[in-house]
């Protein structure tokens, strides 16, 4: 009965196999598949016949392809009346990876600061919202705009313009810690997310403050950055994530930073605005 059983057991790995293999891998598969499930340890025949309704047993495999091992997953998962066998290349699965981190850089990452951008943004928004909740922080919002980018990309340049921005990005990263968010909002704007224990909102004008004294002094830069600030506590992180809309509801804060680096704009720039108290 168990032999039976186990018999059939193989005719599906073969003809599952089959179906996902290439045409130089067939003639090996099809000649040696079986013999490979009849001749695992007793121990792996043991277990595919115990399996309970749901339960899952992956095992590596290596199999010789001209002359290259190959390693294969299998991954065998028991239904109600049937066993389901999947066997995967891993090499394959590998390089699957690799071109989804590549994606993921270029699309969260811009290219030309290293910034987050929009699309990463708001994959990393909800986990800091999240995270800071949980932890009982606060979260500082520092919004930088960059002043007379319009009149450099006259006097410099395109390419003079995107060495500015690439250097006041780096200068605004220097002022942040390794778990703050860096976002490049748009051609001049970025925005700093930073998760804050302290319910301190003047620790954030102390960043502010050290963010334009670094524009000023950095001998790369002909230009200088406005900024508006807000401090969301922990109470008010807690009603944007209950919200109906959470991203309206963050958004609208946002919507008041940014009114604050109109101020700025209007009263001269190279400063920040900020209503903390």
């Amino acid at each position: 009965m168990q032999r039976k059983r186990l018999l059939n057991i193989t005719t599906l790995v073969t003809d599952l196999f089959l179906n996902v293999t290439s045409s130089k891998e067939k003639a090996l598969v099809g000649r040696n598949i079986s013999d490979l499930i009849l001749l695992k340890p007793v121990g792996f025949r043991k277990r595919l016949l115990a399996m309970k309704t749901g339960k899952i047993i992956q095992d590596e495999l290596i199999f010789i392809i001209d002359d290259t091992p190959k390693r294969y997953s299998m991954v065998v998962r028991k239904g109600n009346a049937k066993f389901i066998f999947v066997l995967i290349e891993l090499e394959r699965v590998y390089a699957l990876m690799e071109n989804v981190a590549l994606y993921r850089k270029y699309a969260f990452t811009d290219n030309l600061t290293g910034a987050l951008t929009r699309h990463g943004y708001w994959n990393e928004l909800f986990e800091l919202l999240h995270y800071a909740e949980k932890a009982g922080h606060n979260i500082g919002i520092i919004f930088a705009d960059i002043d007379n980018l319009k009149k450099m990309n006259s006097d410099y340049g395109y390419k003079g313009g995107d060495a500015q921005i690439a250097e006041v990005s780096k200068t605004l990263r220097q002022a942040l810690r390794k778990q703050d968010l860096l976002v490049r909002l748009g051609g001049d704007e970025f925005l700093a997310l930073m998760p804050m224990r302290a319910n301190d909102p003047l620790q954030l004008e102390k960043i502010a403050n050290r963010m334009l004294v670094a524009t000023r002094r950095n001998k790369e830069l002909k230009t200088t950055i406005s900024i508006g600030l807000q401090f969301i506590t922990t109470e008010a992180i807690t009603k944007i994530l209950n919200s109906k809309d959470v991203k309206k509801s963050w958004d609208s804060y946002l919507d008041i930073v940014d009114e604050k680096i109109r101020i700025a704009k209007k009263s001269g720039k190279n400063e920040f605005i900020s209503s903390l108290a």
